[in-house]
């Protein structure tokens, strides 16, 4: 890490602050959009999940390093009330962003599951199955469920009730 001579001296200290909160803002305007598209990741393409995976590990290296400067200044004493208020809103700052770019790594990690590139290689079955599954585990309308014994073949099958089926008079 750092020794002492190669700290920033406090009068740093705005300007950090000042930076640390345009990155906090931009990160949790990018997480807001990557949440707005976690159920559509095929609207990702691979080259931008590596981007902000790498992006949000590389700033939170950043953050451990920023964080030691504020250790380090805390450490030195003397500081003025507004340079204590001043430090502390800092490493909050800081450690809302670090969980800022954690949450959005699980993000990307969920994504490049399912990113354009694997669903263009993907066949229209695989395809087909995928999409059906989603839409069945994502369902909020699910009242119940009840297994049948199918007449053409006897096997048991699960059947799934839905509100709507229950609005449109399909089932009692």
């Amino acid at each position: 890490m750092l020794n002492g001579a190669d700290f920033p001296p406090i009068t740093v200290l705005p300007v950090l602050l000042s930076a640390a909160l345009g990155s906090l803002e931009a990160s949790e305007h990018q997480l807001a959009s990557f949440r707005r598209v976690k159920n559509r990741p095929y609207s990702l393409d691979n080259q931008t999940i590596h981007d902000v995976i790498r992006s949000c590990t590389k700033q939170n290296y950043t953050i451990a390093h920023e964080k030691a400067i504020c250790a380090h200044w805390r450490s030195q004493g003397g500081l003025s009330v507004l340079q204590k208020k001043m430090l502390k809103e800092l490493e909050e700052k800081l450690l809302h962003m670090e969980e800022v770019n954690l949450h959005m790594i699980t993000l990307a990690n969920q994504c490049k599951l399912q990113t354009i590139e694997k669903l263009i290689k993907q066949d229209d079955t695989s395809l087909a199955i995928d999409r059906l599954q989603e839409w069945f585990s994502s369902s909020e309308d699910l009242l119940d469920d009840d297994e049948v014994q199918c007449l053409d073949c006897g096997e048991t099958v699960a059947v799934l009730i839905y509100a709507d089926d229950v609005n449109s008079g399909f089932v009692d």
